[in-house]
């Protein structure tokens, strides 16, 4: 959710409070104990890489239970990956954006853009 979230500069001083009020929507009474877990499995993250976090997992989880109900159907294969590399734009700021993985899917990861 990074490519999503990083241009608004309203993150840039998101503190917990913010984080926890971003998620309440698609949380409800559970914002509080999400962002808690998120808290302490990413004890170095800032307010604003949490709720990229949360997110980009909301998504994620989603995908996940998608490709299980198709494999359970046994009527094809499926397949999922993670794509983790971390990108150097913006000083890192945006780890593995969504759609990073175009250029290395088809091998062109030295193509400039024209």
């Amino acid at each position: 959710m990074t490519f999503f979230t990083y241009p608004d500069e309203r993150l840039d001083t998101l503190d917990d409070a913010g984080a926890i009020a971003a998620v309440l929507p698609l949380a409800g009474e559970r914002a509080q104990h999400l962002y808690s877990v998120y808290s302490q499995t990413r004890p170095d993250a800032t307010p604003t890489q949490r709720l990229a976090a949360m997110l980009t997992d909301r998504f994620r989880v989603g995908s996940i239970r998608m490709a299980e109900r198709k494999a359970a159907l046994g009527e094809a294969p499926v397949w999922m990956y993670r794509f983790d590399f971390a990108s150097d734009v913006e000083d890192g700021a945006l780890g593995a954006p969504h759609a990073m993985d175009v250029a290395f899917t088809f091998g062109n990861t030295q193509t400039q853009p024209r």
